[in-house]
């Protein structure tokens, strides 16, 4: 493919707790605090890869209880790996609740915590997360698009 960017659809959820903090992991690889997620896999369908997703990342079940909102666009949105790839995501954002497992620290996600949302932009966010995270959780009306 080159080191043209490559676009990748991707799925995030947001997670919540019962005081309405919300479930972030410190990436392994770039040492920011982001929500559960990743790429949705050939044959998949993004509801899948987002329970997915979460269950490897933090150990919990979840149950998908909405669309928050459809991002992409951008450099918050462009990640560069060590070995030179490039890609951009177009993340769908779920809402999810969970259903079962229990919380475990994974190899991408080493740290996990519920943060209150007045204290998530204080945290170390990764690019994309500080766009997508105030967005979906303080939205002006309905469904958020960027």
């Amino acid at each position: 493919m080159g080191r043209r960017p490559l676009q990748i659809p991707s799925v995030i959820v947001i997670v919540r707790d019962a005081a309405g903090s919300v479930l972030l992991g410190r990436h392994s690889d770039i040492e920011q605090w982001v929500a559960p997620g990743g790429a949705i896999e050939i044959d998949e369908s993004p509801t899948a890869a987002a329970v997915r997703e979460v269950a490897e990342e933090t150990g919990l079940v979840v149950e998908i209880i909405g669309i928050l909102g459809a991002f992409g666009g951008g450099p918050a949105f462009r990640v560069t790996y060590a070995n030179g790839d490039v890609v951009d995501y177009v993340m769908i954002v779920y809402d999810g609740r969970p259903v079962g497992g229990a919380l475990a620290p994974s190899e991408e996600l080493p740290e996990l915590r519920y943060v209150p949302r007045a204290e998530l932009l204080d945290l170390p966010l990764a690019p994309w997360a500080r766009v997508v995270l105030p967005a979906v959780l303080d939205p002006p009306t309905g469904e958020v698009c960027s």
